[in-house]
Order: C-alpha cells, then structure tokens, then sequence
C-alpha cells in the first residue's frame, strides 16, 4: 500500500492547494475542511489495513478535469500492476465516459482499458475496443498487435491473418514470422486429414517467410506422401541454407531420402558440407557411422576426435568412447568404458534439448511458439558442451 499513499496523499493536499487558489476565503475554508476531514478518514483507512475504503476516498477527492487526467491514469496504471485490474477497469471506464475529455486522451484510456481487459482475461471485450481503436489515428498498430495476442491465445488463427494481412503489419520481419506460423497451424489440422489446402496454406507460409524452418519440414513431409521424394529432398537441402541450427531435425529423413534414391555416397557427401556449415554433433555422428563402414572404425574415430578439439560436446564424446570400448584389450577396460559411457548417455538425456533464443526457455521437445515469452521460431536445438 506504500506505493499508493505516496501516490495518493500528496494528490489530496495538492488539490486543496488548487481549489483554493480559485475559490473566495469562505468557500476556501469550506473545502479545506472537507478536504481534511476526507483525508483524516482516508488515514484511518490506510493505517487500519481497509486499503479498500482508502482507496476509494482518495479516487472521489479528485475532481476529473484537465489538471487531474493525468493522475487518474497514474492512478490505473498501478492499480493494474497490483493485480487490483477491477480498480484500473473502474478508473479507465470512468475516463471514458466524460464527454467533456479529449479525443487524444480517450482514445488512450480505451487502449488502457483494453489492456485490463486483456489482463483480466476478458478477451472479448478487449477485441472489442482494439477493433474500434483500429480505426482511430495512432492507434492502427499497437491495437492491431494486441488482437494478434488475443488470437493466438485463442488459437484463431483465421483472423489473425486477417489482422495481419488488412494492415500490411507483415512488412515487420517479426509480423512476417509471425504470420508463416500462423499458415502453419491452420494447414496442419487441414494435412492431417489429407486435405490438399493445407499444401496451399503451406506455400502461403513459406511465401510470408521463407526461412520458415516449420513450413519447410511441413512440405518435405508431404511432398514424401505424395511420393515426390525429389521434391522433399529439395526442402530438406533448402533448411541449412536459411538456419544450420536445425540440420540435427532432418538428419533422419534425409538419410531415409538418399537411401530411397540408392545413394549412400550422396548422403555421405551432404553430411560432409552441413560439418563444414558447423551442423552440429548430430551430424558428425551420423557421418562417423558412415565412415566407419566404408573406411573402418580408426578412420571414424580419428573424425570425430578432429571435430571434438574444434567443438568439444558431451554428445559427441559419449560417441568416441564407443570406439574405445571396441578397441578395449581387456574386459575390464571395456566395462569400465561402458560404465562411464552409460553415465554420460544418462546425463545427456535428462538435459533439455532445446532453447528460446529470446528469453532462455528450455525444453525437451521442439515447440514453434515459446510457452514464456510467445515468440515464434525462437526454440531452436540447444548448441554448446551440452547440445549439438
């Protein structure tokens, strides 16, 4: 309550101060008694914990006028970031209903009362107001911004684009990147039953961002249920191209690809230009098992203990003691060997695998929008000693 008693207190002698520069000595008494009366109580309110009552007094000792606008949004603004949100709903609707305040300042109290709405988990009514405020000048983006929040917590994902594309907002690199996943979650259901749309929706996507990494592994895999394996492999190459982070999440599909195609020697030459891109230790490993059929386990193992010096990763190592425990002269070496392998195998898996690039989320499983701050295609696979 410290917050507001600095806030409000002062408020009540300043006006007492204003009323009676505009008022004659008798009416000046008059109001300083009432003021001081009202003040006293509000005290009493405060100092006997009904912060409630406190808080309303105050609120009814400021006269709304152009000298007290101001504070009466002060006033909201705290209220909201107590979590006292009915209080900032109660102060931004009183604002709202003065014919008298100007149009600058109502149109900001309507987006702050759409904003406690919003915090309050009223969506309906914030989209309410943020249509309206979607026409007033000034307003166009930031209301536009606030829909697509409440869309993507609703998971309409129809009229978000439509947000999106009737106010070009997709000129924003992040509106863009937004809006890719947006096709991405309305052609998903539409793929899922086989619904040929959803390829539409796909191109839409990859045509709003092309570096898309989510609509990329979305048409690789349907252009494979077609039987256009060409065509997938095409996607799957187009991905280190536009993020190298996520080669380890096609790794499987494209060895799959090259094998359909009877082209071990192909594959093997893609992995040799992703490490060279930095790929990661998946890469390395699915390359060192590659090498060891061709050239020999002492070939593989000199491979990954070159990439190792250049970037050590707890996975690629666990990797390496698999060929010490080949080599191993004793059954004692060996099952010690095994012993620390297994440790480290157990470590890795209990690590998270993947990171938001924005906010530091960790997860275990790929996810396109970040649970904590809501961005898109920010969780990327985890690089690093404990990632790839």
């Amino acid at each position: 309550m410290s917050e507001l008693l600095f806030l409000l207190l002062p408020i009540a002698v300043a006006y007492g101060w204003y009323m009676g520069r505009r008022s004659g000595d008798q009416e000046l008494k008059d109001t300083s008694l009432k003021l001081s009366e009202k003040y006293v109580a509000g005290l009493n309110y405060l100092f006997s914990d009904q912060s409630d009552k406190a808080v309303d007094l105050f609120i009814d000792m400021i006269k709304v006028d152009s000298e007290t606008i101001d504070t009466h949004l002060a006033l909201a603004s705290l209220f909201r970031k107590r979590g006292e949100v009915d209080r900032a709903i109660r102060l931004h609707q009183n604002l709202i209903a003065r014919p008298s305040l100007p149009i600058e300042q109502r149109d900001f109290a309507m987006f702050e009362l759409g904003h406690d709405y919003l915090v309050a988990g009223l969506f309906d009514r914030a989209e309410t107001i943020f249509i309206e405020l979607l026409e007033h000048e000034g307003y166009q983006l930031k209301s536009a911004e606030q829909l697509l929040h409440i869309y993507e917590y609703t998971k309409d994902w129809e009229k978000a684009v439509a947000v999106v594309e009737s106010y070009k907002l997709q000129q924003k690199a992040k509106i863009a990147t937004s809006l890719a996943h947006y096709y991405c979650e309305l052609a998903e259901p539409l793929l899922a039953r086989g619904d040929n749309d959803g390829l539409k929706l796909i191109n839409q996507a990859l045509k709003a961002d092309n570096a898309c990494i989510r609509a990329y592994l979305l048409k690789a895999s349907v252009l494979i249920e077609k039987g256009d394996r060409k065509g997938a492999l095409k996607c799957y190459q187009e991905i280190p191209n536009q993020d190298v982070d996520f080669c380890s999440e096609i790794v499987a599909a494209v060895e799959d690809l090259y094998q359909g195609h009877r082209d071990p020697k192909g594959f093997e030459h893609f992995l040799r230009d992703l490490l060279q891109l930095g790929a990661g230790v998946s890469i390395l490993i699915k390359l060192a098992q590659r090498v060891a059929i061709t050239d020999g386990d002492d070939a593989a193992e000199a491979l990954v203990r070159q990439e190792l010096v250049r970037h050590p990763t707890m996975k690629g190592f666990c990797h390496l003691m698999h060929y010490h425990i080949n080599s191993a002269e004793s059954s004692k070496a060996r099952s010690s060997l095994k012993s620390l392998q297994e440790l480290v195998s157990t470590q890795i898996r209990i690590k998270p695998k993947y990171r938001c690039c924005n906010c530091g989320f960790s997860s275990g499983s790929l996810l396109w929008q970040c649970p904590s701050c809501k961005s898109w295609g920010r969780i990327k696979p985890i690089r690093g000693l404990d990632g790839e």
